[in-house]
Order: C-alpha cells, then structure tokens, then sequence
C-alpha cells in the first residue's frame, strides 16, 4: 500500500527482519514494483539482495519480464474450475452457522469467480459482520461481504454503487427501452446464445456484453447503467478515470487490468463515466506521447473483448470514441433530450410523495423549462433548499423559484415569471 520511498523502505526492512528470523518473505501485490520508477527500481534491488528465497504474488503478467537480477521461477496459478470454487463454497459453508445450505454452494461458484482462499476469507468476513450485527448469515451476508472485498481491492480506481435504480423509476423512448432488454436478455441467454447456438465458435465473439450510452448530460444514462445491474443482480462500480490514468509508461494498463480482473472475480459491472478520457479516437503517431496513448486504447480494445462481464461506457460526444471501440462494442444507445410530456413526467416521478404536492403544475413547468431529468431532480433540490431555508413546507411557487435558478446556471433565461 505504500509508494514511492515508503515502499522501498517496507521492501528492506522485510527483508531485513527475514533475515534475522530466518524466514521467507512473501509479498503479495507485487505488480506494484513492475514499474520504471526509480522507486520501484529500489525495491527490486533490495529483493535481488536479499534471502536465498523470496516469495513474489502477482496478479496478471506483469512480473514475467521484472528486472530482478537473480534468477527465479515462475509458477503460474490458473483461476480455480467450477468445480473446485463449488468445493471450496460447500466447505466454507459447512464451517458456519449459515442460513444458506450448502446445495447453494453450486449457485455461489457459478456467480464469483473467487479462488479458495478467498472464498474462505468472505465467509469469515460475512461471518463476522452477521455476529456484530446480529443479523442472519445468508445470501445477502455473503454479497455484502463480496462487496467491500471488491472496494478494498479496487481501492480509489472505482466506487461501488449501492443505489439501484428501477425501470418503473425511468422516462425514456420505447426505442432506448427496447435496447436495454436486448442487453439484458444477452447477458442472461449469453450460454444459450455463444454455446449451444454457436455463436462463439462461428463468428467468434466473446462471453463480455457491453455498450456504448451517449447523450447530453442529464439524459439517465448512469441511472440506465444502474436500472441493468439491478435487474442482472450484480455489483455496479463507477471507476474513476482520473485515477487510472497515469502519466507512467504502462501506468494506466496495469492500472485497467486490474479493474478488470477484479470486476470479473466479483461479477461487477463496470461503469466508464465520461469515458472520452480514455477511450477517445487514437491519433497519428507525431511523438512518442501519441505512441503510448494509442497503445492505451488498444489495450483496452483488448481487455473489453476478453471481459467475461458488462462493461457500460457513457459519453456526453459519441464521435469522441474511438471508431474501433465502438465497432466491437454489442450495443450503442443514443439517449435523446426528453420532450415535453416526457418532462411533465420526469418531473412527477422525481418529486417525492412526501412533498404531497400533487396537484402540482408538471405540465406547465415541463412547457416553460426545457431540461433533462439531471436538472429537473436539481430544480426539486434547489425548491426542497427554499422551503427548509424558511422552515416550511414545500409549495408549488418553490417549484417554479428551483426550476428558474438552475434554468438560470444553465445559461437559459426566461424574460419573465409568468406561469401557464
């Protein structure tokens, strides 16, 4: 978890004690040091210098071409079969008073791609928490458990989203609707599709599903990432772009495969926000800066064909995204700016039941304002903010007071306030 002088200084004292111990120092994590930075550099020095045996854990490939300057071996540990995760869930759950039997064992190893030792570490984890809590020790102990496991390990690269959103609580055209079941559909027939049809074998195209939502802002294209995870019943994490990409040579490639191992262990759903920061059109090749950012993007090229998840990556420009990229993506979706009378129900379905308002005046408010549901949710914020402020309940011209404000930091002035 340390960086920079840090790590090079917990490298050497490890190494340190070992030696006075008489033990081997294993250090997991150790793609950290398969960088060009002179801290990194440090690191491997002192591992080169150290114990006759030093034990280096790794995810990926990242140490097979590791300056460090001794010889090693290198064993590879293949991702656990079916058959041994349902062993290992079986086993873990016969060890706890579980309210899950352990025939669910099969269902658990089919959903997470987890080794044995952490499925025993998420057990214990559930475990614990169900006995802090005095709550049961069921299915959704254990997907909480798989939940911040995943936070831990992503770290700030990505957020877990806990707030899943529902069909009924969206407004879109048929069309957009439409293309969200397709994608569904795909994930849950994806065997039926690939394998049985053949699909897989004849045309080649992988077990990943993902999708390319652009729009303006505002327009649900996260909360449509959501509504999907909801009905698939997986994890959903927004990664932080501003985190992965990194100004060190390979950085952000270790950086990505990472997020996409860890999602595919814990059959998370990835949400790209804003995705033209790093899946923008590759440029031509006038600097070795334009090198390395079109061996980024094909990287990524890379990983999205061989994810076996769902990948959503949102943009505001679609003719930002690289043309390749959205050539092998399944779906593309374009949400449109919503019309009048999808407005007039965006702002009824926003509005809590709470308020009680419900001879409020949707229609006239959708005519006057022309805005997308991220607005219209931050017009009722800014009226809820007039009401608190004055320590009253909320009213209709609070309504009109919110949608004016944001129409306003929108850039969007109205001549007058009077009201159809």
């Amino acid at each position: 978890a340390a960086g920079g002088a840090d790590r090079t200084a917990l490298v050497r004292l490890v190494l340190a004690e070992c030696l006075l111990r008489g033990a081997v120092p294993v250090f997991t994590g150790a793609e950290a040091l398969a960088g060009e930075r002179d801290s990194e550099r440090a690191a491997l020095a002192a591992i080169g210098r150290g114990p006759a045996l030093v034990i280096l854990a790794a995810a990926g490939r990242a140490l097979t071409s590791v300056p460090l300057g001794r010889p090693f071996h290198l064993v590879r540990m293949p991702r656990s079969d079916l058959g041994d995760r349902e062993r290992a869930w079986a086993a873990a759950l016969a060890g706890v008073d579980a309210a899950v039997p352990t025939t669910d064992a099969a269902e658990l190893a089919g959903r997470y791609v987890l080794g044995p030792g952490a499925v025993a570490e998420v057990v214990a984890e559930a475990a614990r928490f169900a006995t802090a809590r005095a709550t049961p020790l069921d299915r959704v102990a254990f997907e909480d458990a798989i939940g911040r496991r995943l936070s831990i390990r992503l770290g700030a690269y990505g957020t877990l989203l806990t707030r899943k959103a529902r069909f009924d609580e969206m407004v879109l055209p048929e069309d957009v609707v439409g293309a969200m079941r397709d994608m569904i559909a795909m994930v849950r027939q994806r065997s039926m599709i690939l394998e049985r049809w053949g699909y897989q074998r004849h045309l080649g195209i992988s077990r990943g599903v993902s999708a390319l939502f652009s729009g303006e802002p505002g327009t649900g294209k996260t909360m449509a990432a959501s509504v999907m995870a909801s009905e698939l019943g997986l994890e959903l994490i927004r990664i932080d772009l501003s985190q992965v990409i990194s100004k060190w040579v390979g950085e952000t490639e270790k950086n990505l495969g990472r997020i996409f191992d860890e999602a595919h262990d814990a059959n998370a759903m990835l949400l790209f926000d804003e995705a033209d920061a790093l899946f923008g059109k590759r440029t031509e090749v006038k600097s070795s800066q334009d090198r390395h950012a079109n061996l980024e993007v094909n990287y990524i090229l890379q990983r999205m064909e061989s994810f076996d998840g769902v990948s959503v990556l949102t943009t505001n420009f679609e003719s930002s995204i690289d043309q390749a990229l959205q050539r092998r993506l399944n779906f593309r979706v374009r949400f449109p700016e919503p019309e009048v009378d999808e407005r007039a129900e965006l702002w009824a379905k926003l509005l809590p039941p709470a308020t009680g308002l419900v001879d409020a005046p949707y229609r006239s408010l959708a005519e006057r304002f022309e805005m997308t549901g991220g607005y219209i949710k931050n017009a009722i914020v800014r009226a809820a903010v007039v009401a608190a402020r004055e320590e009253r309940d909320l009213t209709v011209d609070d309504l009109w007071t919110g949608a004016h404000a944001e129409y306003a930091e929108m850039g969007k002035v109205l001549s007058t306030h009077t009201r159809t």
